[in-house]
């Protein structure tokens, strides 16, 4: 693209748009130095994704407006891939570590353990990250590496008051010296070991000094257990048991805190059913209004029955306050208390369900039996506020049947979303119903994103 000279003076000179860098294995080292250079002290969002390899390949950076920020004959000398990546990986590093002081958000995703210690590394050595809010450190490769493990060094010297929102998949700090995880609004463990998670009393640590943490997500994670002393330790019970800190987070004993600022959790495992409910036992969620759950094991019913009962320091169930509800995979559980379940979400108005991981009982239960002339009738319903439903894996007659349902019971669907399988595959006759006599306001086939 021809750019005037007046324009491309006027654009060099307006630093927000070269404040934003994606940064890749064959990102010219130049460009991202004009771009640093033209970004002066404005916000940074940096986005660093070694997971694109491809060797001797030059790509073109453009500016936030789409054009080549560098003109012919300004540093157009091409710039190949070094035979070790590592080695480029690191002069990047230490191209952005300066720029720290002013950077908004950093995102890095590797594939090999060695790159994020070199990631640690470099940044341990910065003085700070006053401006930083988003930190997302995303390792693909769960394999072992050789390399020095990366809690050995202290991100941002333990500096960045304004973080607010972290993302450790495959990833793990020293929990302990890591005194910045504190503040925050959402925290996200991913693939992490027992041994390599925040212990319980860490976590609580974390969640005392966070009191507007609104999201949680542990997928294939979550705090580790660490005996019956710790966190009361340095806070005194009171003659009930329960401890209350100076942000809310209240506990009953050192392995039970209640987190009342938490609305959305996203809860995601393959295995150790006993882990997950001795999650569920310990943390308490008295707000809680959204809950995803993938729980990829033989029998559920355990954990389903915890979410469902009243918990012993809230004495509300979790699923009791919630408004959206999905459920991405729920193999098997025993059917009463799928019903339980069901009888427990009296507020929910959004519920996602992905069928090819959930059983069908959950959908025979979205039925309503009877109606609302007969004596009870309207206790028989289930999810009776319940406006939107998106499903996955459900045909065109069993569709037809719950909205007709569910409008002889007068709590009619609002709106319908299924997949673009389900759509592609339905009989024209459900569709054309469906479309038009169903009373539905919303029927559409959208990509829906119900697996995690």
């Amino acid at each position: 693209m021809e750019v005037c000279k007046l324009w491309r003076e006027v654009a060099i000179s307006c630093p927000p748009l070269w404040s934003s860098l994606e940064i890749t294995y064959d990102s010219p080292l130049h460009r991202i130095e004009v771009f640093l250079e033209r970004a002066k002290h404005a916000p940074l969002d940096i986005t660093i994704d070694l997971t694109k390899y491809k060797p001797y390949t030059v790509a073109r950076a453009t500016n936030a407006l789409g054009q080549d920020p560098l003109p012919e004959g300004e540093g157009q000398d091409v710039e190949r891939i070094e035979r070790n990546p590592r080695d480029r990986f690191y002069k990047v590093l230490r191209l952005i570590a300066p720029h720290m002081r002013h950077t908004r958000s950093l995102r890095i995703t590797v594939f090999c353990k060695v790159y994020m210690c070199m990631a640690f590394e470099v940044l341990g050595t910065c003085a700070g990250a006053p401006m930083l809010e988003t930190l997302a450190l995303h390792r693909r490769c769960a394999g072992f590496c050789t390399g020095p493990r990366e809690q050995e060094f202290v991100l941002f010297n333990g500096n960045a008051p304004r973080l607010k929102d972290v993302v450790l998949r495959t990833t793990h700090l020293d929990w302990e010296r890591s005194r910045f995880l504190y503040g925050l609004r959402s925290m996200e463990l991913m693939d992490l070991d027992v041994q390599l998670s925040p212990s319980f009393t860490t976590f609580a640590r974390i969640a005392q000094e966070s009191p507007n943490l609104e999201d949680l997500y542990f997928i294939d994670s979550g705090p580790s257990w660490d005996g019956p002393r710790g966190f009361l330790e340095d806070h005194g019970a009171d003659s009930s048991g329960v401890t209350s800190t100076r942000v809310g987070v209240a506990c009953r004993s050192s392995r039970t805190i209640s987190l009342p600022s938490v609305r959305k959790f996203v809860l995601s495992h393959r295995r150790n059913p006993s882990f997950v409910s001795d999650l569920l036992s310990r943390i308490a969620f008295p707000r809680l209004t959204s809950l995803t759950l993938s729980l990829r094991w033989e029998d559920t019913t355990d954990v389903l029955y915890l979410l469902a009962t009243p918990h012993p320091v809230t004495k509300q169930s979790v699923l009791g306050n919630l408004e959206t509800m999905h459920l991405a995979c729920i193999d098997r559980c025993q059917a009463p208390v799928v019903g339980t379940a069901m009888a427990a979400m009296r507020k929910v108005k959004t519920l996602r369900l992905n069928f090819h991981h959930v059983h069908g009982d959950w959908l025979h239960a979205l039925i309503p039996v009877g109606t609302p002339d007969e004596p009870g009738g309207y206790g028989a319903v289930n999810l009776p506020l319940l406006e939107t439903l998106h499903c996955d894996g459900v045909s065109g007659r069993s569709l037809m049947k719950l909205v007709k349902a569910r409008a002889k019971a007068r709590v009619p669907l609002v709106n319908l979303y299924v997949s673009d399988a389900d759509w592609r595959s339905m009989e024209t006759e459900h569709m054309e119903w469906l479309k038009g006599e169903s009373g539905l306001q919303t029927f559409l086939a959208k990509n829906l994103s119900l697996r995690i």
